[in-house]
């Protein structure tokens, strides 16, 4: 059976946790080593008071496979043969046999260990990555009850129950999701990605200029197709060390109704997107600076404070109080002037 890293580097949602569960190891801690360390939001408020955020280029299995990290099989099935006595539990196994992952469409209503569970319908794709041969139960990942990302299992017999088909989506002339089943396979031999197409510098430089990213859209179809994301109509999102007034106008307005756990999502994502940038930092001063050195201390108090700005947002959650979530945005103004700062002075060696 393959193996799955229940503690990846990036688990703010499940289309990156998934990718970096599969493929991270202790001998690549982070094959996402040479993503951009772009991130985007939005400039308008959004639906139900959520503020979406993502990385640019965006970080999930599809992206991966496209890096040559993943390869994706897709698996036609009908209804009929999903529901047919062992037909679904024979691919599953086949795939986990091989050494593969299935990710599977489900109802979270039907999947105990879930908030979701027997009181809400909420289709969205299940990696499994094990299976139980004394309990036939399958083993897979999920965010909890709890609201921690983690594993859950379910008996084969109660998948073909749980299983929807997932909407058809188009993806760069592949349609995505009109499969019911999709088998995942980490690659014989997985290494760093690829630079895409600018090197640290340009990137560090591109990320402090806060370059509105939106303006290359017409001839750049990899931005037109992950602005998608945005419900904007054209797409508005700023780019790069701006965001986080975005993020800081976002605490700081009266929303009606109670705040979800979508406020945590926000917190945490900022938190790993300072993880993801030490590494590309550290590289930089490697390379850059022949030195050998696995940290940046000062970088380290960056990365901490975006830690504690993430614990003070569960304490404010969890005790219902507006008033400290929205006095985040002082902290954030902080963390943007120290990470400024700081990369200002880095390129100035170079």
């Amino acid at each position: 059976m393959p193996n799955f890293n229940l503690k990846p580097t990036l688990c703010t949602y499940l289309h990156m946790a998934y990718p970096c569960g599969i493929v991270e190891n202790p001998e690549v801690p982070a094959p996402i080593l040479n993503a951009n360390i772009q991130w985007a939001f939005p400039l308008e408020k959004q639906r139900r008071n959520h503020l979406k955020f993502d990385f640019y280029p965006g970080l999930g299995i599809w992206r991966y496979a496209e890096l040559g990290l993943l390869s994706i099989n897709h698996l036609e099935m009908t209804s009929e043969e999903i529901r047919k006595d062992g037909e679904l539990r024979e691919k599953i196994l086949g795939m986990l046999g091989r050494g593969g992952y299935a990710l599977a469409y489900v109802d979270y209503f039907c999947i105990d260990g879930t908030a979701e569970h027997q009181k809400r319908h909420f289709g969205h794709p299940w990696l499994i990555f094990n299976h139980n041969s004394e309990t036939d139960e399958y083993i897979g990942a999920l965010y909890t009850k709890e609201g921690r990302f983690g594993m859950v299992t379910l008996p084969s017999h109660r998948l073909p129950e749980a299983f929807r088909t997932s909407p058809g989506r188009r993806r760069r002339g592949t349609r995505r999701g009109s499969c019911s089943l999709i088998e995942i396979q980490k690659a014989k031999a997985v290494g760093f990605a690829t630079l895409e197409h600018t090197d640290i510098k340009i990137q560090l430089t591109s990320y402090l200029n806060s370059s509105n990213l939106a303006q290359e859209r017409m001839n750049n179809p990899l931005l037109n197709d992950f602005l998608r994301k945005f419900s904007t109509r054209p797409p508005k999102a700023v780019f790069g060390i701006d965001a986080y007034d975005a993020i800081a106008a976002y605490f700081s307005q009266q929303f009606k109704g109670r705040r979800s756990q979508h406020d945590l999502r926000v917190t945490r994502f900022i938190w790993e997107h300072k993880k993801l940038m030490k590494i590309r930092l550290v590289r930089l001063v490697r390379e850059g600076m022949a030195l050998r050195v696995t940290t940046l201390p000062e970088w380290d108090g960056i990365e901490q404070l975006t830690y504690w700005i993430h614990l003070k947002a569960i304490a404010a959650l969890r005790r219902r109080d507006l008033g400290a979530l929205e006095s985040l945005s002082c902290e954030l103004a902080k963390l943007k002037a120290m990470e400024g700062d700081f990369i200002g002075r880095l390129l100035d060696q170079f």
